[in-house]
């Protein structure tokens, strides 16, 4: 299969163009390698036995005397070639040398040392332009710059589509063969609670209570709900659930695997939003993890709206992150205290101006669906930018009010 082009292309191109030394991190089998590998000369595979030998025997040296860009695949296996990438930087900062990739960060070892001399590119599962499955006809990096006046376009995605993406997974691998996607999911899922979660230095004594955790993670997904919450979720049959502290250790090695990608709570610098709860909303790197844990069929979302529009939510959330990423923004959530007001995605800009997005599983945007984006508006005064309902219709087009409605299928970079 041909390589995909994903956002992230232009942003590592970029990098390098000024820059040493890239960290491309993302959760596993994202595509972090194949993307890498577009712009490197030369490749370090650390995943290969031989060159592991090679690399562990001097990891400092090891990284001279190769063509460049080189790619240093999975550098999290042997630590200290890290430091060893960083000494290379030390000693000549010339840009386009280094791109390294990781599918964790493990808890013995950090990239601090990298600071200011290796940057880090995240990288996501693909949103579906990336999947070739929708023609973006909306761009948020416009709609970031001062709103896009002119809104428009069509699709024909409906919820069958969206439904039938969920459960593909934006995971280019499984993609391949989408005939056996739930299979793939499931012994993707496996492989993190076998094998990958002691990657990140935690050792699970008890796959089944993990399991069972990441379960009831699954079932808060795009809500605020409390990590006690997911940890009483998970007792067993016999009343027993996991220990606090093992709970919070599944939550913080999954973290550093990023498979949990929470989305933080937005903190405005403004009187009158101060009153503002900070616990970030729960999501996995795909909503087809969440589908596959909780063992549901893609079809059974069209007959369970509520969950149906969890999952749509965490597939907008993966979609405006990627795409916030590459217009160097940033994404949050906004709850205030007692959940009297709620917008899903804050995109903010280093100048400190919003775009305020609320993602609604309906083909029909009724008042109230705008209610609490009005009420953002007037209190943010000159820092709003644009606001936005991303739905399931077929038209995206300017609202009297000027809220735009914009179908996920026509969003794009």
């Amino acid at each position: 299969m041909d390589y995909q082009s994903r956002t992230a292309d232009a942003q590592l191109a970029a990098m390098l163009a000024g820059l040493p030394a890239i960290l491309i991190e993302g959760v596993r089998a994202v595509g972090k390698t194949e993307t890498a590998r577009r712009v490197c000369a030369d490749e370090m595979l650390l995943d290969d036995p031989n060159v592991y030998e090679m690399v562990r025997n001097n990891p400092f040296a090891a990284v001279t005397g190769w063509r460049e860009p080189l790619l240093v695949d999975e550098w999290q296996h042997i630590g200290p070639v890290f430091d060893g990438v960083r000494r290379q930087v030390d000693e000549d900062y010339r840009p386009g040398r280094f791109v390294l990739t990781g599918s964790a960060r493990p808890e013995r070892i950090t990239v601090h040392s990298g600071a200011g001399r290796i940057a880090v590119l995240r990288m996501r599962p693909m949103t579906l332009p990336e999947r070739g499955a929708a023609a973006p006809q909306v761009s948020l990096s416009q709609l970031l710059e001062e709103g896009e006046d002119s809104v428009g376009g069509r699709t024909e995605f409906g919820l069958d589509e969206y439904a039938e993406e969920i459960g593909l997974s934006g995971f280019p691998g499984i993609r391949l063969r989408p005939g056996a996607s739930r299979m793939q999911i499931s012994g993707y899922i496996e492989n993190i609670i076998q094998r990958d979660i002691e990657v990140s230095g935690y050792r699970s004594r008890k796959p089944e209570s993990l399991r069972r955790w990441l379960e009831a993670f699954a079932a808060v997904t795009s809500t605020t709900a409390s990590l006690e919450k997911v940890r009483i979720a998970a007792t067993r049959g016999d009343g027993s659930a996991p220990g606090r502290r093992a709970a919070l250790d599944y939550y913080e090695a999954l973290g550093r695997l990023w498979v949990v990608d929470d989305l933080p709570g937005w903190t405005p610098t403004m009187d009158k939003l101060s009153s503002v709860n900070q616990t970030p909303k729960r999501h996995l790197a795909d909503p087809a993890l969440a589908l596959a844990l909780l063992n549901r069929e893609p079809s059974s979302l069209t007959t369970d709206r509520e969950f149906f529009g969890k999952l749509f939510e965490s597939l907008v959330a993966l979609t405006v992150r990627v795409f916030a990423q590459a217009a160097n923004a940033e994404v949050f959530h906004l709850r205030t205290k007692g959940g009297r007001q709620e917008v899903d995605f804050i995109v903010e800009t280093g100048e400190g101006r919003v775009l305020a997005l609320e993602a609604k599983l309906s083909r029909q945007v009724e008042a109230g669906d705008v209610d609490h984006l009005h009420w953002l508006r007037n209190r943010l005064g000159s820092r709003w930018i644009d606001g936005a309902v991303i739905n399931t219709g077929s038209f995206a087009h300017r609202r009297q009010d000027g809220i735009a409605v914009i179908p996920l299928a026509l969003l794009g970079p």
